[in-house]
């Protein structure tokens, strides 16, 4: 099989100043009138929705790929431990061992597949003078190495190779072309064994914006039954009335191409505090989900994105205050709750009769790296730059850079970075958050059965935490269960984090 060769030039993304026009933030009699009017009619309290929006800076420096899209290399969902405590020490063959050992046990979990494909700057590539004519696309060498990555993994997994989730994400997927997506995916069938339509998930991100009739048959006939929208443009159009807006009249559109072309679900992904929204902003957003009935719709907040990923904190103060965040979050909550969307936990909420939806109410609900999943035996494995894999107790993550990548396939290795092998209190510490984020209800008796241990004594310090959350009406707590309010269901995270071992010790170190 023939693999494009790498270019000599870096073909990394460069980080792009958003220039946005100011505005006043004198608020208008015409538009306080239709907000109060608006209220009346949803029965909805004017103290959350006249909350005056923050101004716009006149310069955020914020990386283009943020605004772009919010995923990232890595997992949608943290991992437990967290991945700055992975160790370099773990490597390729420490992986090879760990896959052994699965075959020894004679494992038949089935596999999740994660593909991460970054963004590249075609338009500068293809017009720099230092380029050569016949030096292939970036996003074709880079396709060439994941499919060569893919093809080790499904070796390596021979005869234990059974897909039944696949991810296709990353800002780079909207520039393959038709061809370059058939070719993938027919390699991907060559390497792996795939599930039937009917049983798998396979979810691929799209650009509504940009669909067109051809590329959606060319996904579906891909085998992609699951889109998932980064639905990140809802400012008002620049000229126009205020009710032409970007995402309704090209949202939209895509949406009804999606429902004819047979999808079986949509997710959409909306980002909160990335062009400084208000909350009249926020609620046409979702009025527009809504109407079209999007499957599923998970809330996110920017500030915290781009805190995380750039640490820049003038960054995350411009993009407003932490009051303003809760405003929009309850806001939007609410307009959901309304809607009758349920709320899963971690700011997912699903339709009713969802299989998410189904799969928490059975008690089967269970969370990946790749995002909440009705099936609880998935193995993960992640392919790309920088992606996070999770087999078994063990997690590992791929190299940063692409040159690395590029360099540790070329010498037939997996491109591992680091990676961890979890103890016995990493695998209790990630099944009891696991039942909070999934379920939001903790047997204590289920986990004395499961672990050696006695809840009540294990886990003092930690109730005590709890106790705190529990009076503040988060959660509720005796020597049997553990439940989540319908108040703590906003806060899930933090009180996850009441179990994380390393982020106790170092609040205490701080103290």
């Amino acid at each position: 099989m023939h693999y494009l060769a790498r270019p000599v030039r870096d073909c990394a993304y460069r980080p792009i100043l958003i220039h946005v026009k100011e505005v006043e933030t004198r608020r208008l009699y015409t538009l306080i009138d239709r907000m109060s009017a608006g209220a009346r009619r949803r029965k909805s309290p004017l103290d959350v929705l006249m909350s005056a929006a923050a101004p716009i800076a006149s310069q955020t420096a914020c990386p283009i790929h943020l605004l772009r899209t919010w995923s990232r290399p890595g997992a949608r969902f943290p991992t437990y431990p967290g991945v700055e405590q992975f160790s370099a020490n773990f490597g390729y063959r420490d992986f090879l061992q760990t896959v052994a050992g699965l075959r020894t046990r004679g494992s038949h979990n089935v596999l999740a597949l994660s593909l991460y494909l970054p963004g590249f700057d075609i338009t500068s590539e293809r017009s720099s003078p230092h380029r050569h004519s016949a030096e292939p696309e970036p996003s074709a060498v880079y396709l060439g190495y994941l499919k060569r990555e893919c093809e080790m993994q499904g070796q390596l997994f021979a005869g234990m190779n059974r897909i039944e989730q696949l991810s296709l994400r990353g800002s780079g997927t909207a520039l393959l072309s038709n061809a370059q997506i058939t070719s993938l995916m027919q390699h991907l069938r060559h390497c792996f064994q795939f599930a039937p339509d009917s049983i798998g998930v396979y979810t691929v991100e799209v650009d509504v914006a940009h669909l067109t009739a051809q590329r959606l048959d060319v996904l579906r006939r891909a085998g992609f039954n699951h889109v998932r929208l980064p639905f990140l443009d809802i400012a008002p159009m620049q000229a126009g009335p205020p009710d032409g807006w970007h995402m309704q009249r090209h949202a939209l559109a895509g949406i009804d191409q999606l429902r004819a072309a047979s999808f079986r679900s949509m997710h959409v992904d909306l980002l909160m505090g990335c062009v400084q929204q208000n909350l009249m902003m926020l609620s046409r957003a979702l009025k527009v989900m809504i109407d079209a009935r999007i499957d599923r719709i998970v809330l996110h907040d920017m500030a915290s994105l781009i805190d995380s990923e750039c640490k820049a904190r003038s960054m995350v103060d411009a993009l407003g205050t932490d009051l303003d965040a809760s405003a929009n979050l309850a806001q939007c909550m609410w307009q959901l709750d309304q809607a009758g969307y349920i709320n899963i936990g971690m700011d997912h909420f699903v339709r009713p009769g969802d299989p998410l939806a189904v799969a928490q109410a059975q008690g089967r609900l269970h969370a990946n790296l790749d995002g909440f999943s009705a099936r609880a035996d998935y193995d993960l494995i992640a392919c790309g730059v920088g992606a996070i894999s999770a087999i078994g107790a063990v997690y590992t993550q791929n190299v940063a850079t692409l040159e690395t990548y590029y360099d540790q396939i070329d010498g037939n290795a997996l491109p591992i970075r680091a990676g961890i092998a979890l103890g016995m209190d990493d695998v209790l510490r990630r099944a009891v958050m696991q039942m909070l984020m999934c379920n939001l209800l903790l047997s204590v008796r289920s986990i004395e059965l499961a672990y050696p241990i006695t809840f009540a004594d294990y886990f003092a310090p930690e109730l005590v935490a709890l106790d705190k959350l529990a009076l503040d009406g988060l959660l509720t707590l005796d020597s049997e269960w553990l439940s989540i309010t319908a108040k703590g269901r906003r806060q899930i995270r933090s009180i996850c984090q009441v179990f994380d071992r390393a982020l106790s010790e170092r609040r205490l170190a701080v103290a």
